[in-house]
This record gives structure tokens, sequence and C-alpha cells, in this order.
């Protein structure tokens, strides 16, 4: 449960990076392995839970791009939309698993088909925004 009685949607977590490179295929064969990267912006790491509200979605990608958590040169603190800055969206269902023994259950975690990610993702775009899709739902968003 969350504040207040509501029920939990939704769990994300914010790194900083100054450059951040992610495998998103393995090497098979002859084919080399695919990795997305970014320069300095902002990992999020997010997770949907079962029940989530596709309404929550603006919400949320507002206060992850609008956040000041980013230092400027001067010393001050600024969102990764004004550094400009680069974003990785990683869907992370560990974020919504709970221990029990030594396993992990993902038992509150919504479904890929439900589709949040993608539309998390699309909730991103900004204008001047190049969005290149990687391996399932992971992606890049280069802001300018």
């Amino acid at each position: 449960m969350a504040e207040g009685g509501r029920t939990l949607q939704a769990r994300a977590l914010l790194q900083q990076c100054l450059h951040a490179q992610l495998q998103v295929r393995p090497a098979e064969g002859d084919v080399a392995a695919q990795w997305v990267e970014i320069q300095r912006g902002l990992v999020i790491y997010v997770c949907f839970f079962k029940g989530a509200d596709k309404e929550l979605l603006p919400k949320m990608v507002n206060t992850l791009l609008n956040v000041k958590l980013s230092e400027t040169e001067n010393g001050k603190h600024t969102s990764v939309l004004d550094l400009p800055g680069d974003i990785l969206i990683i869907p992370q269902a560990t974020l919504g698993g709970k221990v029990k023994g030594r396993n992990m259950q993902y038992h509150s975690n919504s479904g890929k088909e439900e589709g949040f990610c993608s539309i998390f993702r699309q909730n991103t775009w900004v204008p001047h925004t190049a969005l290149q899709p990687a391996y399932w739902m992971s992606w890049v968003s280069h802001l300018n």
C-alpha cells in the first residue's frame, strides 16, 4: 500500500550517469553483441504493478524528467531536460519483487501484455527527441 491507503502502481529508481551502456542482445555466432549507450544523463529503472492505471503515466514521466537531480557546473541542481541530457529507460521487474525464502516472487508486477513500458516510453517524448528502440522495451532517448 502507498500513502493514504492508495495501492502502489509503479516504482522507479533514478541513477545519474556521465556514461551508461546496456547490452541488449548477446553475441551469437558471427553476430556481435548489440549495445545502447548514453552520455551524461539519467538511467531510469521502472516497474509497473498489477492494477496500474494509464492515467498515472503522464504524471510519472513529468515528475521523473523534471526532478532537479543533476548538478550543473556552477553547483545548482537542474532536471535532465534542462541539462540537456540523455535518458536510458530500463524495465526492471526486481523493483516489484518480494523475497520469499531464498527466491524472488513477482506476482504483483504487471505483465508485458499490459504495455505499460511501451506507453511510458511514448510519454517520455519531447520535441526534438530521437528514440532508438532496443531490445524488449529498453530504449535510449536523446534529449536536445
